[in-house]
């Protein structure tokens, strides 16, 4: 391996880390709605902080399909 080889590669990590870090926030929180965690963190952060899970039924429609967001609820909301 020649220094442009590792060179090449040291840039794609750098682009992958970057990728890795933005696609946190795009991560689907609800598949049905396409309900993102940036989305809710936005609507939390409208909503003086506070995550209100009815109020995110009620406005993003989190949970209107097939629920499974819902039942997963403790798991997402510490990454709020």
């Amino acid at each position: 391996m020649d220094s442009k080889d590792e060179e090449l590669l040291l840039e794609a990590r750098e682009i992958l880390t970057r990728s890795n870090t933005s696609n946190a926030e795009d991560e689907l929180i609800c598949e049905c709605c396409s309900v993102s965690l940036f989305d809710i963190r936005e609507f939390v952060n409208g909503n003086n902080g506070y995550l209100d899970l009815n109020q995110l039924r009620e406005e993003l429609k989190l949970g209107s399909g097939c629920s499974s967001c819902l039942k997963s609820f403790d798991s997402w909301k510490k990454k709020v």
